[in-house]
């Protein structure tokens, strides 16, 4: 099941919780279930959240990958989604939270898709292709496509990963693969 933010009293916003591997598994259809995802139950852990730190949105995503299962790689990532559509939070862009632990590589991937990385709080790196980004707490980097990734974090890491995955799936024009 998804959760909401709406429930901590926030904004309306959906939030996935997913277990498969990184954002490049999405669906081909926006109301399709992803290959290999599943849901978790992150209400009761986004309506935990206190509301009165004035972290309330940051606490409620911090709850909300919490409460994701681990993916084979080890990562836990939350979709946020549009609660009208169950598609991508914008028309156009998808946006994912993934969290990684301490001394850990996510599954190698590639996409067709750009992507800009947000990195909210740890240190680490990202391996694209042949380039080695090195990245700490409030740290923006993009990806290219078509490049085999990795992301590696030295300490706990969570990015805020947001993609033009989406625009590319409409016009039929997304590819993506991943090595276990």
């Amino acid at each position: 099941m998804a959760a909401t933010m709406a429930s901590a009293g926030l904004p309306s916003l959906t939030m996935q919780c997913t277990g498969n591997f990184p954002p490049a598994c999405m669906p081909n259809s926006s109301r399709e279930a992803p290959h290999g995802f599943r849901k978790a139950e992150a209400s009761a852990a986004v309506r935990a959240c206190s509301t009165n730190r004035g972290r309330s949105k940051v606490c409620a995503s911090e709850q909300a990958v919490a409460a994701a299962p681990r993916g084979p790689d080890g990562a836990r990532r939350v979709r946020y989604v549009n609660p009208a559509t169950g598609g991508a939070t914008m028309s156009l862009l998808d946006c994912t939270l993934v969290e990684i632990d301490a001394g850990r590589t996510t599954a190698p991937f590639r996409t067709s898709s750009h992507a800009v990385c947000a990195v909210v709080e740890g240190t680490g790196h990202t391996q694209s292709g042949d380039a080695t980004i090195a990245w700490g707490a409030k740290d923006v980097f993009t990806l290219p496509s078509g490049q085999w990734m990795t992301h590696y974090a030295a300490k706990r890491t969570r990015l805020f990963i947001t993609t033009d995955r989406e625009i590319l799936r409409r016009l039929d024009l997304l590819e993506e693969s991943w090595k276990s």
